[in-house]
């Protein structure tokens, strides 16, 4: 049995030599697109629901990556295609709402993966499809505009596990749907662009949710509006939109991927250009992986289309943002192509990509190495090897309101801070992990200090 507590001591996230590479692993067992998929505390990925290109699912399948292979999960109660997953703070997971093939259901179904049953989530007083949700610091979750079959939805929802319901919460300004949702450091949620045709098409608009008041302000607005992107949160607390669709005013309905890359940084409320995508997608998925870069995956590529199951898709590639260098690189793919595709981190800090008009399964392998320091600045780790606590110093003597650690799929690890004097602080890691993870301080002035560290079962 894990202890309660673990040493944190400083740790490595790449050996620059070592290539990283798609492998392919174990296939579903059936054709998935527009399924949802979680990473569970226990390490494996559930995947569920979607469509096979014949009909829509109520099914479920997880994924063990220590043994590379699938086993059942049961069916839920509903179909969810084009929904939102998101892992409870206690190991549960709640599929929410989607379409169902004729309408978009208030349906929603939790999974124990204790039990390895499912039961209700609640219903949703909107049904709706192509949202975001968003695990809130709090352990309650966002569900923030979609699309209802008749109008892009600004009415927001959030889920309170204690009591298994949900409740309406203040509205977005904007309706909007294919929009990003992003869990910033501060506890804030910062969602970007979107859909909405009675607002001028593709949005620049973003909006931020503070979970303290339950209420939504506006936020600077992006250079380029855009729906279909994707955004992922830098390890430096910065929001990074990669793509998406921007209608090129002669056909409304053209793809016109964009290569365009933004980033959103909290502290100034901006948006800054960064370098741009080696070529234009939209429907692609973003995650940042256990390194700190950015993979980008898959999705449609304004230059290469083929057709396969009525989908639009793109011949198979990723693109890599080294975050030291600021350029992308071809990450290349095995798979020739993928649509509506999950894209999730497992604990290793690894990517893995499930379904898009196939039932294959793929993971972005990136070789870890504990030989070769990598330095975040503003941070320093004393690990104090007769405790199983960890001593943090700011380099500079400024005022920390927040701290989170999180594994390097980005998920919370419950911590508290023990003590603080003359800049140094002692912080205890209250539950069982082991594995690389981040730790993030937040100053009274909005900046960020970042430091990976190591979880030892000491």
């Amino acid at each position: 049995m894990r202890i309660l507590s673990q040493l944190l001591i400083v740790a490595v996230f790449l050996s620059k030599q070592l290539p990283a590479q798609w492998i392919e692993v174990a296939p579903m067992s059936v054709t998935r697109a527009g399924h949802v998929s979680a990473l569970m505390n226990d390490g494996r990925l559930l995947v569920a629901g979607g469509w096979d290109y014949t009909s829509n699912l109520t099914s479920a399948e997880i994924y063990n990556p220590d043994t590379d292979s699938w086993s059942d999960a049961g069916n839920m109660s509903s179909e969810h295609y084009t929904a939102q997953a998101v892992t409870l703070q206690d190991g549960k997971v709640l599929v929410i709402s989607g379409f169902t093939g004729a309408f978009n259901t208030e349906t929603c179904d939790l999974f124990d993966p204790q039990t390895a049953t499912w039961s209700s989530g609640g219903f949703l007083a909107y049904g709706r499809s192509s949202f975001t949700a968003t695990l809130l610091q709090d352990g309650r979750v966002l569900v923030a505009g979609g699309f209802n079959g008749s109008e892009n939805l600004k009415y927001c929802e959030i889920y309170d596990p204690a009591s298994n319901s949900w409740s309406l919460t203040d509205s977005l300004e904007t309706g909007r749907s294919y929009h990003t949702g992003s869990l910033l450091p501060d506890g804030r949620v910062l969602v970007v662009g979107g859909f909405n045709p009675d607002a001028g098409f593709q949005l620049a608009s973003a909006e931020l949710f503070d979970p303290q008041t339950n209420t939504w302000s506006e936020a600077a607005s992006l250079t380029i509006g855009r729906d279909y992107h994707a955004a992922s949160v830098l390890y430096n607390g910065k929001v990074m939109v990669t793509g998406g669709r921007n209608f090129n005013g002669s056909n409304n309905f053209a793809y016109n991927g964009l290569s365009e890359v933004e980033v959103y940084d909290p502290a100034s409320d901006s948006w800054v250009f960064d370098e741009f995508l080696p070529s234009g997608l939209s429907y692609h998925r973003q995650v940042t992986i256990g390194t700190g870069s950015v993979l980008v995956i898959a999705g449609v590529d304004s230059s290469n289309f083929s057709t396969q199951g009525g989908f639009t898709t793109t011949a198979g590639v990723s693109y890599l943002y080294d975050t030291e260098t600021g350029e992308w690189s071809d990450a290349g793919m095995n798979q020739d192509s993928r649509y509506e595709m999950t894209a999730d981190v497992l604990e290793s800090g690894e990517a893995i990509v499930t379904g898009g008009v196939n039932a294959s399964v793929e993971i972005f392998d990136i070789p870890l190495s504990l030989n070769s320091l990598s330095a975040f600045s503003g941070i320093e780790v004393f690990p104090n090897p007769a405790s199983s606590f960890v001593h943090v110093k700011i380099k500079q003597s400024i005022e920390i309101v927040s701290w989170n650690l999180s594994d390097l799929s980005g998920r919370s690890i419950e911590s508290e801070i023990i003590s603080s004097a003359g800049g140094l602080h002692t912080i205890h890691a209250k539950h069982g992990f082991i594995g690389m993870a981040i730790i993030r301080a937040v100053s009274a002035e909005g900046q960020t200090f970042i430091a990976p560290v190591l979880f030892n079962n000491q």
